[in-house]
């Protein structure tokens, strides 16, 4: 099982902006703490059990969005993740994608 710190390490090798690093690493601990402590490779494999705890926690369309941009881009960044969970990824993606409709459907209103 691959731990937390794999996925810290990927973020700060990919993004050099210190920024952006800095607002991955805060999802990345939040996503963590809001699960009750779950392992991250845990919550990116299960995604049936673990989006539903997501919607609870975050009422706001833009911040759960937020962190499935994060989940999209550990799995994005780590290709071995990527190609033996391709189920979850789908599944972490068509959310994210209904996220950002649902988002520009109520800009539109």
């Amino acid at each position: 099982m691959t731990d937390d710190a794999h996925f810290r390490d990927l973020l700060t090798a990919k993004y050099t902006n210190p920024n952006t690093l800095k607002a991955y690493l805060n999802r990345l601990k939040t996503l963590r703490t809001t699960l009750d402590d779950t392992p991250i490779f845990t919550i990116l494999t299960h995604p049936e059990t673990f989006y539903p705890k997501l919607q609870r926690a975050y009422e706001s369309i833009t911040t759960r969005k937020n962190m499935l941009t994060l989940i999209l881009s550990l799995f994005r960044e780590d290709t071995a993740l990527m190609s033996a969970h391709k189920d979850a990824f789908a599944v972490w993606k068509k959310k994210h994608t209904d996220l950002s409709r649902y988002e520009q459907a109520a800009v539109k209103l």
